[in-house]
């Protein structure tokens, strides 16, 4: 039998005082474990003990279920303890009680063993079984919960779940008139569920004379003893419609014995049933209490599409006048916290006229250990997602309440994914990479000559790419491997500055992309052919968009989401779009943080998830303690200190893409690159007269300087066709230490002579290649005595960081960051090297460059809070005593910047919004 929970709705409006006693008898009142709180006792059966907790970390209420001690080493009844929690964590339904993780609650008492708890949503009403305890329901309130309870249960067989208890005290009904199922202790899982272990429950009861599932909604082959599948389920169902309707079981007795022989041997008393109940209510009962399992319905599908049939007017008068199972209103029914890669949750439903058709919301909130999120991308089955967060790529499914990292993405960045959602796609600089679903080694698809972004995968096994190089526009590459194709050319005779964005159209024969040009505020949505190559122009004003199986184009404008109709047989967009309110991050004014499948499934980062628009410059001691820049709040990358530290450089990473300036004695921000190219990672000469920066003025990243008082012109220092970056100016001011993007290695470390000191008397007259490597080599920084270079490299599979002799690069190696490194700097005193760990907290590590050879301590922390995600550089600087540090502090809302909501049948909400035509 299983009985946890009955009386759970009485107890949640006990007073906490009056429960005070119960804490001198129950050695888990007052337990905490992690954020939680033991508060109450709520229920107990054969399945479990229920007490109330508090999280007091979210401020809100939970229930917690328990084995009871007496079995607590029941390896049976651990095994369906565990089996109940992965069930409901396969069971993300609005009409099924959600598990909101699995913890340790520490020894239970006095046999001292490590007990479990499932941390449960904790329902706001009553059961079914107390509200029967006042009478049978009206007519429609019963149909309505009836309709409910079918689809909860068809969610659960759609996932090859039999719940083997449904009763009453298994049913709750919520404040807001939402039924709930409750209690899958007994449910059987799906063969596949758990291949390792035997289901117990699935075993016939031996001799002892055990059953299982409670006698009077046991199924005729249930009693039996045989195996049994959804159609006990449906029978339960029918017993519970019948008892809302009349107020007293179908298959009633005293004893158990009764109970049983009436289940196979007698009718419900039909007569019992209101005579105001519809025909297509009672044919629906008998065929649910059909004793031959053969002859019963089949799926409760059948049951849910049977009660939708309308009532009359009179069958509503006499039934009730307002319905609170029938109307539903959107219901926030819980927050769930998982442990790694874990979740919090909150469903949503809306309005719907049935199952199928309903729109469902949930969130999803990566642990807080993780660095800000990046990206993400939902399988096109729509049965997983994957999301980035600080380099590594994160694969979470929607039936499990954890979440996998992805093994060997350290360094990665736009995840996406097979039309087969058998591989995930991701690029790892200017290389294109997949890794199996399944897990593996990653496989290296091709190298680009520029910087892949927003790639997406056809159905033929293509994948068509976008890259920051401005002398090639869309690019085709074979996912198996290959060179790539030229898709599309930028045409900058028309103002165009490069494409981007691209997306398939349904059928694979055309694919949306857009057209950038010198003003932002003009893109171009188009669309091009892929046999014929010809390409037009669909809409002004807009970019990023992507069509929507309702028949619709999804796209970014004037800084929001918006929707527009499209004919996709004429390829054409239909009347004027129209604004979207769904808080999709919005990167750039330009790129919606979104992933759409073909079925109608929205994922997107809420908020300002990706987007630093709103960051800020702080001072920060080695105590941690802040020291505001009055700079305004801007999109700040890569800042560095002037070498008086009058001022600091830095790169805006906005519409306009350039480098300013901030005067630390006026305290004013000025502008100091004005061209519509990009302008990135500024890098101060030793005088301070001048900062290098790389441009993509000519399609390629070239090397330029600029005098930082604001006379004379922009100096361009290096031409050709790899892109080329400045990490640091040498302290003679001879070299720039940077590096450049080869077509075969990806990024090599190289040094440019400069002709002159100042690092602007004109072009490098030479460069010399110092690292060349088959992996990602960067941010090179020479020591204050010349003697050593510390660079960042991922030859072990995630960026780390590195010191070699200098200039004599190949007679030493060693590796001084041990969780993951980027962006290094040196101490001026040239004792410590700087750099960001995995979780973006500043790290230092001692170092000896005064011996004969190198030497490094270990790497410990310099500041406890993490601060602005490295970007491709250092995203810090720091001053000239070593006691100070320039950080990047992102101002977005923690909560808003961490989550991804997931929307079921998304589209069905556009259509309303914006009927098709």
């Amino acid at each position: 039998m299983s009985d946890p929970g009955d009386r759970w709705s009485a107890l949640l409006s006990t007073p906490l005082p009056a429960l005070a006693a119960d804490v001198m008898q129950d050695p888990w009142i007052g337990r905490r474990f992690g954020s939680y709180e033991i508060v109450a006792r709520l229920g107990a059966g054969g399945m479990g003990e229920v007490y109330r907790a508090r999280d007091t970390r979210l401020g809100r209420d939970v229930a917690v279920k328990v084995l009871p001690i007496s079995v607590s080493t029941d390896r049976d009844r651990l095994a369906r303890f565990d089996r109940e929690a992965r069930v409901l964590a396969a069971l993300n339904d609005p009409h099924i009680a959600a598990i909101y993780g699995i913890e340790d609650l520490g020894p239970t008492g006095e046999l001292g063993r490590a007990a479990t708890g499932l941390v449960l949503e904790l329902i706001d009403g009553e059961t079914l079984a107390e509200r029967l305890a006042r009478g049978a329901l009206p007519m429609a309130e019963a149909i309505g919960n009836a309709k409910q309870i079918a689809e909860g249960l068809e969610a659960a067989h759609d996932r090859g779940i039999t719940h083997r208890d449904l009763k009453p005290s298994n049913i709750a009904l919520t404040r807001s008139g939402i039924v709930k199922l409750l209690d899958f202790g007994l449910a059987k899982p799906p063969v596949a569920f758990d291949t390792a272990t035997i289901d117990p429950l699935s075993v016939p009861a031996s001799g002892n004379g055990a059953l299982l599932g409670t006698v009077p909604y046991m199924s005729p082959e249930q009693a039996h003893g045989q195996p049994v599948d959804k159609r006990t389920d449906i029978w339960a169902f029918g017993c519970v419609l019948f008892e809302m309707l009349t107020r007293q079981r179908p298959f009633g007795g005293d004893a158990t014995s009764d109970q049983l022989a009436a289940i196979l041997e007698h009718e419900p008393a039909w007569s019992a049933l209101p005579t105001a109940t519809p025909m297509h209510v009672r044919r629906l009962l008998r065929r649910c209490l059909e004793k031959d399992v053969k002859r019963r319905l089949h799926d409760i599908a059948d049951a849910r599409i049977e009660l939708d049939e309308p009532l009359s007017e009179s069958e509503v008068a006499i039934g009730s006048t307002a319905s609170r199972g029938v109307r539903l209103r959107s219901l926030v029914s819980g927050i769930a916290l998982a442990a790694v890669g874990g979740a919090l949750v909150m469903w949503v439903v809306a309005p719907s006229a049935t199952r199928d058709r309903s729109v469902v919301r949930y969130t999803i909130m990566p642990p807080s250990s993780l660095p800000a999120l990046g990206e993400v991308s939902v399988a096109p089955d729509a049965s997983f997602l994957v999301y980035s967060s600080g380099g590594q790529l994160v694969l979470r499914r929607f039936d499990r309440i954890d979440a996998t990292p992805i093994a060997g993405t350290s360094n990665a960045f736009s995840p996406f994914i097979s039309p087969d959602s058998r591989w995930v796609g991701y690029v790892e600089n200017f290389t294109f990479k997949k890794v199996a679903v399944t897990g593996g080694a990653p496989i290296t698809i091709a190298q680009l000559p520029g910087l892949p972004i927003d790639p997406t995968w056809l159905d033929d096994d293509t994948i068509i790419v976008a890259t920051n190089n401005g002398t090639t526009g869309l690019l085709r590459v074979p996912a198996g491997g290959g060179e790539p194709t030229v898709l599309t050319t930028i045409d900058r005779s028309q103002g165009e500055r490069g494409h981007s964005f691209p997306s398939v159209l349904p059928g694979g024969r055309a694919i949306l992309f857009t057209i950038a040009t010198d003003q932002p505020a003009n893109a171009q949505i188009a669309i091009v052919d892929l046999a014929s190559g010809q390409r037009s122009t669909l809409l002004r004003g807009g970019s990023a968009a992507r069509y929507v199986p309702s028949g619709h184009l999804l796209f970014v404008a004037a800084g929001g989401l918006s929707a527009i109709r499209f004919d996709l047989r004429r390829g054409a967009v239909v009347g004027d779009p129209v604004p979207l309110a769904e808080p999709v991050a919005i990167v750039g004014a330009e790129q919606a943080m979104l992933s759409l499948t073909e079925s109608g499934t929205l994922v997107y980062l809420q908020g300002a998830a990706a987007d630093t628009a709103k960051s800020t410059l702080v001072w920060v001691d080695r105590d941690g303690h802040e020291e505001p820049i009055a700079a305004p709040p801007r999109a700040y990358v890569g800042p560095r200190i002037s070498p008086d530290g009058t001022s600091i450089a830095v790169e805006i990473r906005d519409q306009e893409n350039d480098i300013w300036r901030w005067d630390v004695m006026s305290q004013a921000l000025t502008r100091l690159t004005f061209d519509p190219a990009i302008d990135r990672g500024p890098v101060w000469t030793p005088d301070g007269r001048h900062v290098i920066f790389a441009s993509s003025r000519t399609g390629a990243f070239d090397l330029y300087a600029r005098a930082v008082d604001g006379t004379g012109s922009d100096v361009r220092l290096t031409a050709g066709k790899n892109s080329q970056y400045a990490a640091q100016v040498t302290p003679d001011g001879l070299f720039i230490i940077g590096s450049e993007v080869r077509p075969h290695t990806a990024f090599d470390i190289v040094r440019f002579a400069l002709n002159g000191s100042r690092g602007a008397g004109g072009a490098v007259t030479r460069s010399d290649l110092l690292i060349e490597t088959p992996v990602d080599d960067r941010n090179a920084e020479l020591s204050p005595n010349g003697r050593y270079l510390a660079y960042q490299s991922n030859e072990s599979g995630q960026s780390e960081i590195y010191v070699r002799p200098y200039p004599q690069i190949g007679s030493g190696r060693w590796q001084v960051s041990t969780n993951l490194g980027k962006g290094p700097a040196w101490a001026r005193n040239g004792r410590e090297i700087f750099y960001m760990d995995r979780t973006n907290h500043l790290m230092t590590v001692p170092v000896d460059t005064a011996g004969p050879t190198f030497s490094a301590g270990a790497s410990v922390a310099v500041l406890h809070t993490p601060y602005g995600a490295p970007f491709a550089w250092r995203m810090f600087d720091v001053t000239a005593d070593g006691t100070r540090f320039l950080m990047i502090k992102h101002q977005f809302s923690q909560t808003a910047a961490r989550t991804i909501v997931v929307v079921q049948n998304w589209v069905e909400e556009l259509k309303r919004i914006l009927p098709p035509k």
